[in-house]
Parts: structure tokens; sequence; C-alpha cells
């Protein structure tokens, strides 16, 4: 009997975990940049500079956002930029 109520208890855990387990990933390209890599895609070398823009667009907002004073939640915009 005891063996059958940790075998339950473990099945209700996995269960309740496997519910709340999957978490939604949020795509880090735009839908634009997403179809100007599309419109380059046998070109590898026009697809590597589209990636350094992205990159680089990305870091010039964090560093805007890190040097504005009047920004309160760092952290949250950090992770949107």
């Amino acid at each position: 009997m005891s063996r059958a109520r940790s075998i339950l208890g473990i099945c209700f855990l996995l269960c309740v975990a496997g519910v709340s387990a999957p978490q939604r990933r949020t795509d880090p390209l735009t839908q634009a940049e997403i179809d100007q890599l599309r419109d380059t895609a046998v070109e590898p070398e026009l697809r590597m500079k589209l990636y350094v823009q992205f990159a680089r667009a990305r870091l010039v907002s964090v560093e805007q956002m890190r040097s504005d004073p009047k920004v309160t939640d760092r952290p949250q915009q950090t992770h949107t930029c």
C-alpha cells in the first residue's frame, strides 16, 4: 500500500511538473529581420552581414538604455532589447 502511494505521488509530481514545464520562448529576431534573412537564403556572406548588423543594433540599444537615467527597470529592459 505504501509503495502504491509513493508511485502515485511521483506520478502526480511528474504530471504537475509537465504542465508547468513548457515555457514560451520568443524569437530573438523580428519579423522584418526574418524576412531579410529569407531574402538572402542562398547567399551566406550577405546573411552573415545581416546577423552582424542585427547584433550591432541590439548592442547600440542596450548601450542607450544603460546610459539613460530615466530607465527604472534595467534588468527587464535589458532582456527585451
